[in-house]
């Protein structure tokens, strides 16, 4: 009985394979040992109930705007050698509220990490700083944008006035909206809206169709949603 061959690997002819060689051309590199860096800024208005993140209910004028940037840097410093054979391909601020920082400070950490990877950066490294929308507006947008950012992550949570009390937000459906349009605004391309759906108050349980709704209300943004478990104790 003669040997079969289950698997056969051919070379393409070469009209075959001009259309991919084109396509892989035209697409900007890929990273070599990708690595995102995440830097967290722990300040916020208030706590809202069901973030289990590390934030700190701070008053505006006791944000330690320079201090903390400073320290951001200095431990970036120190963990320098553990990335020497990665390639920057992301940074991410999250919070906290990372919008109630100055952008100054903020443009120093972008630049701190900009210098830091010199060299070794994506062609185009996504910059994506998150936001409250009551710390959002036109000019902040822009501050953010020419401190480079330049995907900014809109902290909606929802678009009805009682999930948005129940979750313990101080915006308003329309002040989340407005936010939105800031953003779209600035000259900032890349705009997304973050969402929580299944949330049940006293009175109503959001279906899921009332979730997809919210996401077409924020219009040209991208909509990011997700499910959180909430600690009912602290939402009542």
């Amino acid at each position: 009985m003669g040997s079969r061959n289950f698997v056969s690997v051919e070379e393409p002819r070469r009209n075959e394979r001009a259309p991919q060689e084109r396509e892989a051309r035209s697409r900007p590199p890929r990273a070599r040992n990708p690595i995102g860096v995440y830097v967290h800024f722990p300040y916020c208005r208030r706590k809202c109930p069901y973030c289990d993140f590390v934030s700190y209910k701070t008053e505006l004028p006791d944000i330690p705007h320079t201090r903390y940037a400073d320290a951001v840097i200095a431990e970036l410093d120190a963990r320098l050698s553990s990335s020497a054979e990665h390639e920057l391909a992301t940074m991410f601020f999250g919070g906290g509220t990372p919008s109630l920082w100055e952008p100054r400070e903020l443009g120093r950490v972008v630049r701190a990490v900009e210098r830091a990877f010199e060299g070794r950066s994506a062609t185009d490294v996504e910059i994506t700083v998150e936001c409250n929308p009551t710390s959002l507006d036109v000019d902040r947008a822009m501050a953010l944008r020419d401190a480079g950012a330049n995907r900014l992550s809109v902290g909606v949570q929802a678009l009805d006035a009682d999930r948005l009390a129940f979750l313990g937000r101080e915006h308003t459906p329309d002040e989340a909206l407005r936010a939105l349009e800031a953003a779209l605004a600035s000259g900032i391309e890349r705009v997304s809206a973050d969402l929580i759906f299944g949330v049940a108050t006293a009175t109503a349980v959001e279906s899921p169709t009332e979730a997809a709704e919210e996401a077409a209300e924020t219009r040209r943004a991208c909509a990011a949603c997700e499910n959180v478990v909430l600690d009912l104790a602290a939402c009542l």
